[in-house]
């Protein structure tokens, strides 16, 4: 089997979320994350979770002596133009894997090594398309690429990493001259994506939407997602279901956490599920974008559907069991 890590740089506090992000870890047993941060809390950091704690000063220290220039590294958020140089930068710690990656922390993870199989890994050089979540192959040849392949009309890397702004310059960024990803295309290397690896959670008008690369673009109200035991299914209407390798959550988003099980929870944009479907239900995660759904409508929704008091209407008043 083809070995496995993905990188992941943070700077600052975990958000509230993350043991629900690191249980998630845990059912990828035969996947490494190294974690290089400088939040020393105490978590139940599971055995395929490396962690190597640094100063915000080491990340900037050990970014900067990659390059024989001065860099731009300012804020955390920069880092995002540097996760396609996380080969050379981490080179150390990436020896003996066959593949790296990078990933956020905003998503959950299903069962990645269905999707990306040894036969996938055999044949391509790089896994996915989007910053969230790809794969490089751990050699010389692709390690050096982000500074290497010809630019054919995209972003410079040397521009990139002396400027302040965000360049997107991990994935596409098309709108921003040209990123990593667009430079692969653009010099007719095959990238291995499908629909169930790319996934870019939203949500509109109350109801989830996986953009851009789902055929079930618009999916309906009163469905839902749900992990259990490291398998991760969208659920909708008529039976209708479907697995994913992982879950990304698009936007300025808060996601607030219920109740969970250790092996199983289930997550909505609305925070209920139909009384129906939510007696075999136990636990959830609410998703909720800023400026898209406003709170208060979804804790009236949650209270009409749940409250005692509503209950009791219902059964007694209106004759609805």
């Amino acid at each position: 089997m083809k070995k496995i890590a993905i990188v992941v740089v943070w700077s600052g506090k975990f958000p509230e979320y993350f043991p629900i992000w690191l249980r998630t870890v845990k059912y990828n047993p035969t996947i490494d994350w190294l974690l290089f941060t400088d939040d020393t809390s105490d978590y139940d950091y599971p055995s395929n979770v490396i962690v190597h704690t640094m100063s915000w000063e080491e990340i900037q220290k050990r970014v900067q002596s990659v390059f024989p220039f001065k860099i731009t590294l300012d804020r955390p958020y920069k880092l995002c133009d540097y996760k396609c140089a996380y080969g050379e930068i981490f080179s150390k710690e990436l020896k003996g894997y066959d593949f790296w990656g990078h990933c956020d922390l905003d998503m959950f993870w299903g069962d990645i090594r269905k999707f990306v199989t040894d036969e996938v890994l055999e044949n391509y050089d790089v896994i996915g398309t989007n910053g969230y979540f790809i794969l490089y192959r751990n050699c010389v040849r692709v390690n050096e690429w982000y500074r290497t392949l010809n630019n054919k009309g995209t972003q410079d890397y040397r521009a990139v990493y002396q400027t302040e702004k965000i360049c997107g310059y991990d994935e596409i960024a098309d709108g921003k001259g040209g990123g990593m990803i667009r430079k692969i295309r653009n010099n007719d290397i095959p990238i291995y994506i499908r629909d169930e690896i790319r996934t870019n959670l939203d949500i509109r008008r109350g109801r989830f939407v996986i953009n851009e690369c789902d055929s079930e673009r618009a999916l309906q109200k009163k469905t839902y997602f749900y992990w259990e035991k490291g398998k991760l299914f969208y659920k909708g209407k008529n039976a209708y279901s479907r697995e994913y390798a992982f879950i990304h959550f698009m936007g300025k988003r808060k996601i607030y956490i219920g109740e969970t099980e250790e092996d199983f929870f289930y997550f909505n944009p609305s925070g209920h599920v139909e009384n129906k479907k939510r007696k075999h239900l136990v636990g959830e995660i609410i998703v909720v974008y800023r400026y898209q759904v406003r709170w208060w409508k979804i804790k009236r929704q949650y209270w009409l559907e749940n409250s005692t008091t509503m209950r009791l209407i219902r059964k007694y008043i209106l004759g609805n069991r």
